[in-house]
């Protein structure tokens, strides 16, 4: 083939390009075809640059065409034109595309790029030398190369100093399609001023955005020599009448970049691009549907045009964060109209203010046109469900109303999915996050994790990897408060990053002049927190409450409305919110509300109990754990509790070295608590440096323990609530007196006994005349009852009798019950011990009625024993210490509540005063038994508030052996205890049978069959007792060893360790096998006096060589008996032998021996007589077997 030329050259053909000529406006034009329809039909100009001056010929014909008023320059050069007009203004409006995330990046092709081509192959040296060439004949000196634009890797254009820019030819068009099929399926950006794809029509200068053409009539006025070497362009702009738009106004621009920083150039001059108020596009390219409203209240949220009450939708704001930088971001909600086109679309309207232009976009959830937005939604697209939890929801101005990051420097946010719908396996933790953002000093400031000043840390709770079909991740914001949340959700649906944003309305409070007094009372098995705001203390306090006004967590959907349109934040049973809220927001964070009424869910008190990882390493906060609210209310989900634990009875375990968590685990609760406190303080107008707190601890607690609970309190009092007063702890014991004498309860306080009983220990404390004067605290409470003596497998034991005596009823009565979350708590709780099954069920004693079931007779006589004991013990401490019997007593506590199954105060009264009579051994006046108000911990708790005199004394341990114990003084240490042990021992179990012995005698002055509904067998009882403490001491006092230092002081009572295991035991003692152990006495017979006769004159009190029988007589009563077949192989030889003369008057036999010469008998029942007048009738035979 002969090669084409279209220069009028000569010399021989060669390879590659020959010099010529430099390429002219006249020879283009000579080969031009001026009718061409096609722009791709201009591409055959022999040149590496002929794309550049085809458009610089274009915009000289076109132009000349507007000058001359013709029309010669056809279709294809009016296309180069636009599509470099077009061109420019896809630069211009970069921050739009790149808020829409659009994948746009500058390369640069720079002239000395070619030295490096001249290093390679013959072909590439042939090729740079051919187009050094051409660049020193086409371009100036110091023109240094190429900005080159792509999208999606795709080449768009490029700059040059002839034209500003030109396209690449794959943009040129055929029949209205790219040439190019990958730029004509790849290529999909929308110009934003014409909403509608660059390259697709023709526009000229004079219909383009004003912007735009201002900011070229800029360009070329800040760089004059453009308009010599882009002279046709500009003599088209000229033509366009760019020159008439001169303004004093500056374009409002900012440079344009790649995300490497690379600059967009022509000829050596920065294009910038617009940075107008709206520039971007406020927009995303998504919005983000959730399946429940959005709390207005507590959260700006866009109005919708035609609302329907009944929606139960709402959507993310679809706003790009970089927004919010130029418009007052409080507003921006009230600005933004919904309006739902049918069931899949909605259109999005922002109406403009604040210096930007109104603007809209319509979504839908097909997308089938671009230039719409994706509807995504959560529920049906990614098949999840999420929440947001946001604690506090409250800043603190300073003193100048603005919100200092270091006086609300903590905010803990909780992301919460639920996946259960979706593929678990597919799902990744990592794929779901938030950012935080604040506007300071006018611009939107990103918060970042690693910043030291102040930061934003992730963590995650729960996992989808673990596996869980829930994963919990918490942003702990440290120093700073936040102004503006993005959540983020997996990429997806062709759209990259799929987020949303929420806007807080935060709840903004000013300092505060009340002064708080805050009363908490962690105990054993539940924690109760009071306060006041009174001053004067002349008003009763109240308990800790978190009301809707002032609630300290808000979650991001709306809260469901009940009937008679109350507001319910919070709800396990029959609530219709998805299931997040009981699985997450109820279990591991902060309960929305905690209110007084009966019947709701959270209140006080709660029980003392943690919810943690099992991997737990750090123990943040919420992050890895938190006071468990939940705990017997609701059950955790099954993947929880593979992954978390709930731990409780943390209180006494503060200083057990062999459990790193154990101190963390307090210290944990007690920072919430702290948390809690403060922001009720402030949302009530409260002044944190005035706020005073009371809090409180046994006496039996060791010097070490009250140390760290000290230094807990006092630290988190002041970093947390930021008091300046020193906290105040109180005793136990003696708090509910001072509320008490508030209420002018107490008739006579001449000597007034203040016991407080809780699940683990009670604490004793004696005021005269309103003075505390000694105290004491012994590990002796409520639960107790309920456990299983010393068996130290705590955590599943269920041996306790109790327990084991209702089971079957409270099996029925959860299944009466028809509630899932009892039933799925009963199943929860089964593994547990019996102490923690019972706690359970009185919790729920609204649903489950297990008081009732307690009121059975049969358990009666444990209460009574553990009240006298308790009645008994601490009379004997008083004596011991030389002080007065008590004229009153006060008792408190929830361990308390098994007080009121024996009977009223009256009762109660008499029988306290008559064990104080047995101790004191003389007759005091009528004692005042004052019970605890309905809610056990609210005497404590109040009366921590009004204490008003700081008395320290050290409290006094009595350990409980018998008055007379020589030397009991000396004993102070466990190792005192130790070196005499075996007559300390001895002298604890008398005294343990001096009680059980005054029980017995309380029975003839108060008769328990028809006073307390009790009937026992009570020498029975006392011959029980006598033969089981020993060594239910020896068990006691082998768990306490292992827990204590020889040369710690005593801080508990011994006589309580054979007690314990003794109650565990009568609680499994059935009326038989407790009769077995009545006192007898034995008496012998030589046989029957006659057929199921025994004569009572031929019974003897010694067994003579002739005797067969022994007789045992009841003591308690004395006309009834067994008897039996004395033990003794002779003996049951000659019955044998002698069956018919012995044995077949009063016997029976159930099996004969198979050989006679080898005999061996036993009893298998023995026989029961019954007394009348000299004889004793059988009114049951022994039934006997031999073997």
């Amino acid at each position: 083939m002969k090669p084409f030329n279209i220069f009028d050259a000569t010399g021989e053909f060669a390879s590659g390009w020959s010099p010529t000529e430099k390429l002219s406006e006249a020879a283009i034009t000579g080969i031009l075809d001026k009718a061409a329809k096609s722009a791709n039909s201009l591409n055959s100009i022999p040149s590496p640059f002929s794309r550049l001056h085809i458009f610089e010929t274009a915009f000289n014909f076109v132009c000349k065409d507007i000058v001359e008023k013709k029309d010669r320059s056809s279709h294809a050069y009016k296309e180069l034109v636009s599509d470099c007009l077009d061109a420019l203004e896809l630069v211009f409006n970069w921050q739009y595309h790149e808020s829409q995330r659009a994948a746009l990046t500058i390369e640069q092709w720079r002239a000395d790029d070619l030295q490096r081509l001249q290093l390679n192959s013959e072909g590439r040296k042939a090729f740079a030398k051919t187009l050094k060439l051409f660049l020193n004949q086409d371009f100036s000196p110091d023109f240094n190369g190429f900005s080159i634009i792509k999208y999606n890797g795709m080449v768009i254009g490029a700059s040059s100093p002839m034209s500003l820019m030109f396209t690449s030819s794959n943009l040129d068009k055929i029949k209205g399609e790219f040439v190019s099929e990958r730029y004509q399926n790849g290529f999909d950006l929308i110009n934003p001023s014409t909403n509608i794809g660059y390259f697709k029509r023709i526009r000229p200068f004079k219909a383009r955005n004003d912007a735009f053409k201002k900011y070229l009539l800029d360009f070329f006025s800040e760089n004059p020599s453009l308009r010599e070497s882009a002279r046709y362009m500009w003599a088209y702009l000229k033509a366009e009448g760019i020159e008439d738009m001169h303004t004093h106004r500056r374009s409002q621009v900012k440079p344009v970049s790649s995300k490497g920083g690379t600059p967009f150039q022509i000829n050596n001059k920065l294009f910038q691009a617009n940075n107008d108020p709206g520039a971007a596009d406020i927009f995303n390219d998504h919005i983000v549907k959730v399946n429940y409203r959005i709390d207005d209240t507590r959260f700006y949220t866009a109005k919708y045009k035609s609302d329907d009450a009944e929606r139960d939708f709402d959507f993310l704001l679809p706003i790009a964060e970089s927004f919010l930088n130029q418009d007052n971001f409080r507003k921006i909600a009230d600005l933004i109209t919904y309006e739902l086109i049918g069931p899949d679309s909605v259109k999005v309207v922002y109406e403009g203010g604040l210096a930007t232009p109104s603007k809209s976009k319509v979504y839908t959830a097909s997308r089938s046109d671009k230039r719409d937005g994706k509807i995504v939604e959560i529920q049906t697209d990614y098949r999840l469900n999420f929440t947001v939890g946001i604690f506090p929801f409250v800043r603190l101005k300073d003193a100048n109303g603005q919100i200092d990051g270091t006086v609300n420097n903590y905010h803990k946010v909780l992301f919460g999915i639920d996946g259960g719908s979706a593929d678990i396996g597919t799902l990744r933790t990592a794929a779901f996050s938030m950012d935080f953002y604040k506007i300071a000093n006018g611009e939107l400031e990103k918060i970042n994790a690693e910043a030291d000043l102040y930061n934003a840390k992730r963590a995650e709770r729960r996992r989808f990897e673990s596996p869980d079909a829930i994963a919990t991740i918490y942003y702990e914001l440290n120093n700073t408060s936040f102004d503006i949340i993005k959540l983020n959700f997996p990429s997806g649906f062709d759209l990259g990053q799929v987020n949303g944003l929420i806007i807080p309305k935060w709840v903004e409070k000013a300092p505060g002049r009340k002064a708080f007094a805050y009363s908490v009372d962690f105990g054993t098995t539940n924690t109760f927190i009071a306060y006041t705001d009174d001053t004067q203390k002349q008003s009763t306090p109240v308990p800790f409450d978190i009301s809707e006004s002032d609630s300290q967590m808000v979650m991001l959907q709306k809260p469901q409305k009940q009937v008679g349109g109350q507001t319910v934040l919070s709800t396990f049973r029959n609530s219709n919110l998805f299931a997040l809220n009981d699985s997450v927001i109820n279990q591991e964070f902060v309960p929305p509300v905690l209110l007084k009424e009966k019947n709701s869910v959270f209140g006080m008190p709660f029980r003392t109990a943690v919810l943690q990882k099992k991997d737990i390493n750090r123990f943040e906060l919420f992050s890895d754990l938190n006071i468990h609210f939940a705990y017997q209310k609701a059950v955790l989900d099954t993947n929880a509790a593979m992954t978390q634990e709930i731990i409780s009875n943390i209180k006494w375990d503060i200083t057990n070295s062999k459990d790193k968590g154990s101190k963390a685990r307090v210290d944990s609760f007690i920072k919430e608590l702290c948390y809690l406190i403060r922001y009720k303080t402030i949302l009530n107008d409260g002044e944190l440096a005035a706020t005073q707190l009371s809090w409180f601890i046994p006496q039996s607690m060791s010097n070490a323990a009250r140390d760290a609970y000290k230094e807990i309190w006092n630290r988190h009092s002041k970093n947390i609530l930021g008091s300046s007063q020193p906290t105040n702890m109180v005793f136990e014991s003696e708090a509910p007196y001072y509320y008490l004498r508030k209420r002018a309860g107490v008739k006579d306080p001449s000597s007034v006994l203040s016991l407080d009983i809780g699940g683990g220990s009670t604490d004793a404390m004696l005021f005269i005349n309103d003075l505390p004067r000694i105290g004491t605290s012994f590990n002796f409470a409520g639960n107790v009852l309920w456990s299983n003596g010393h068996n130290q497998l705590t955590k599943d034991a269920k041996e306790n009798g109790i327990y084991l005596g209702i089971l079957d009823a409270m099996q029925n009565n959860v299944a009466q019950a028809n509630d899932k979350v009892i039933a799925d708590n009963s199943r929860y709780f089964s593994k547990m011990s019996s102490e923690e099954i019972l706690n359970f069920w009185i919790a729920n004693d609204d649903k489950l009625h297990v008081v009732e079931e307690l009121k059975n007779p049969a358990y009666k006589i444990l209460y009574l024993i553990h009240y006298c004991a308790l009645i008994y013990h601490t009379a004997q401490w008083l004596k011991q210490k030389n002080h007065p019997s008590p004229s009153c007593i006060i008792f408190s506590g929830n361990g308390s509540k098994f007080i009121d199954l024996i009977g009223d105060e009256e009762l109660l009264a008499t029988v306290a005063g008559f064990v104080i009579n047995k101790v004191y051994q003389n007759s005091s006046k009528k004692l005042q038994v004052i019970l605890p108000l309905e809610n056990r911990k609210e005497a404590t708790c109040f009366g921590g508030i009004f204490k008003d005199q700081h008395i320290s004394f050290t409290p006094e341990t009595y350990i409980g052996t018998e008055l007379d114990f020589q030397g009991i003084e000396s004993v102070k240490k466990y190792r005192d205890i130790q070196e005499r042990l075996p007559e300390i021992k001895e002298s604890v179990n008398r005294n343990i049978l001096n009680l059980f012995a005054v029980i017995q005698e309380l029975n003839t002055i108060i008769p328990f069959k028809s006073h307390l509904n009790i009937d026992v067998n009570l020498p029975a009882l006392l011959q029980f007792v006598t033969s089981r403490s020993a060594s239910n001491f020896d068990l006691g006092y082998g768990i306490r060893k292992e827990k204590i230092e020889y040369d710690e002081e005593v801080s508990d009572s011994l006589f309580f360790y054979p007690l314990i295991g003794l109650l565990f035991e009568i609680s499994r003692l059935g009326k038989k096998q407790l009769d077995e152990h009545t006192p007898k006495i034995v008496k012998f017979a030589n046989a029957a006096a006659g057929d199921n006769l025994f004569s009572v004159k031929s019974l003897t009190e010694q067994p003579s060589i002739n005797s067969n029988f022994k007789i045992s007589i009841s003591t308690s009563q004395p006309d009834s008996a067994s008897f039996e077949i004395i033990e003794d192989p002779k003996i049951h030889l000659r019955a044998y032998n002698s069956f018919d003369s012995l044995l077949k008057a009063v016997c029976f036999c159930e099996k004969f021996p198979d050989d006679p010469t080898h005999i061996q008998m036993k009893t298998v029942t023995p026989g029961q007589l019954r007394r009348d007048g000299d004889q004793w009738v059988v009114t049951e035979r022994l039934k006997i077997a031999f073997d």
